[in-house]
C-alpha cells in the first residue's frame, strides 16, 4: 500500500474523506487539504470549486461534492470533463 493511500485511511479526529475517484481525491487534498487528504472540516470551509476540474478528462466521479460548503457551482466548473459520470451535491446548490 502506498504512503499516500495509508495516510488517507488513518483513523481518529480529522479523518480524511475517502473519495471514489483517486484523481479528485488528489486535487482536493492539494488544493484545500494538507496535500495528503482532506477532512470533513476542511471541505465545509470550501465555498467555491471554481474551474479547478474544468477540462480534466480523467475524473469519473465527484459524489463527495455534497460534503463541501459550496452554495453554487459555475456553469463551466466541469466543462470538458468527458469521462465524468456522476456528481452529487446538496439540495439547494444553484448552478450559475
Amino acid at each position: 500500500m502506498s504512503e499516500f493511500r495509508r495516510r488517507l485511511i488513518r483513523n481518529g479526529e480529522g479523518k480524511y474523506i475517502k473519495f471514489k475517484d483517486p484523481i479528485v481525491a488528489k486535487i482536493c487534498a492539494e488544493k484545500w487539504g494538507d496535500g495528503i487528504g482532506i477532512t470533513p472540516e476542511q471541505t465545509a470551509e470550501v465555498t467555491s470549486i471554481g474551474t479547478i476540474f474544468k477540462g480534466n478528462t480523467e475524473i469519473t466521479s465527484f459524489d463527495e461534492l455534497e460534503k463541501f460548503g459550496i452554495q453554487s457551482i459555475g456553469q463551466n466548473s466541469f466543462s470538458g470533463c468527458s469521462s465524468l459520470q456522476s456528481v452529487k451535491w446538496k439540495e439547494g446548490i444553484t448552478m450559475g
